[in-house]
Order: structure tokens, then sequence, then C-alpha cells
């Protein structure tokens, strides 16, 4: 489906481009949240009258994004809910549901879940990096604690950097082990050496002899 986008949108084009998508991505996604319109004569002519329009929009969207940001980039975004001993959530949390919480937080309703960029929904609870997306110009990430009460966020978030400490040994492990067959290697080659050089070898009888 050819469309006009009104609004900019990743890896796709900026306010005005015409652009050429599958039909599924035009009627569920960009149509029904006023990103672009359907492309003919009469709504080009209508975009290029409202074109201020729409660019003032998308930088009010980018003042928005970083007025979220100064809200809630520095901070972990908490949410409850009930679990498992072993961390399974009853439910999930998806987009909705983190887009609620951080409009709870920043007392508005700037975000909805098309917002939010969340690779899979969340059914265990743990410290999670999440993007948010007012304006592909001005995405951000927040970290997301997710847990059965609040008294947890602290253990949770410790528990996190050690794994990813952690993550890193098996490197590190790597190049010592790497270290150690490398000098044993040199200190054979060294010795090998030894043994081939006549002067060595002289210099060894000499002490014997001595």
């Amino acid at each position: 489906m050819k469309l006009i986008l009104i609004s900019t949108v990743a890896n796709l084009g900026k306010i005005g481009d015409v652009v050429q998508v599958k039909d599924g991505f035009a009627r569920n996604f960009l149509i029904p949240n006023k990103k672009a319109v359907i492309y003919n004569e009469n709504n080009f002519k209508i975009f290029e009258n409202k074109k201020k329009h729409f660019e003032e929009e998308s930088q009010k969207l980018i003042k928005i994004a970083n007025s979220v940001k100064k809200s809630i980039g520095a901070i972990n975004v908490v949410i409850t809910e009930n679990a498992s001993d072993d961390g399974r959530l009853y439910g999930s949390i998806n987009s909705s549901i983190i887009a609620e919480k951080i409009n709870k937080i920043v007392k508005d309703n700037h975000l909805s879940k098309t917002n939010i960029i969340l690779q899979n929904q969340i059914k265990e609870i743990g410290v999670y990096k999440v993007t948010i997306s007012l304006h592909p110009d001005a995405q951000f990430d927040i970290t997301l604690v997710v847990c059965r009460n609040e008294s947890e966020v602290d253990a949770l978030i410790k528990a996190k950097k050690e794994a990813e400490k952690k993550s890193q040994l098996p490197e590190n492990g790597t190049e010592k082990s790497l270290d150690k067959i490398t000098s044993k290697k040199n200190n054979k080659e060294n010795s090998e050496d030894q043994k081939d050089d006549p002067a060595s070898t002289s210099q060894n009888n000499i002490d014997q002899n001595s």
C-alpha cells in the first residue's frame, strides 16, 4: 500500500515521505496510529497544506519525550506482581501495563503501548531494559524492575549486576588460559633452542667439568 507519512517512523521515513508498505502494517499500525494516510492526489494536497502543522506536532513529541526521560530516565520503574517461589509471574507484563505505570509516574497520559519497545512479554521477576519511543529521534532506555514487593528491588538489582559480572568471567578465564599456553610454548621453544645451540652445550660441559 502506498502511503504519505504524517509522522516520522523509525526505519521507514520522515514526515512527507511517500512509502510503500504491506497492507497489514498500514491498516493495523500506521493508519490507526495517525502516522500515515493513504496516498492519492487529494490527500497529498491536504498534506501539503498541513505539513507545517505535522512538523510542529513532531517537535512537540520530541519535547514530551525529553520531559518523560527527565522524569524517569534516572530511576527504576517498579511493577509489583504476584509470582511463585521460583519467580514466575502468575500473569505477564506487557507494553500496555508498562505504559500505564509510566503515565502514573509522570502524571500524564503521554504513553501508549505503541511507545514501548519490548522484545517479549515479561513472565518472571527480574530487572529489564525497556526502550521508550515517543519519537524516533528521542528514544531512550529505562530500567524496569518486576518484583513481588518493593522490598525485593535492591536484591534483584544486585543479582542482575552480579550476573552481568559473571557473564564476563569466561572471557577473562580464556585469556588467562591462553597466556599460560603461550608461556609454556615459549619456554619449550627456548629449551629446544638451547639444546640445538652448540655454544650452549659447550658451556654446559665446561660448567660440569669445573
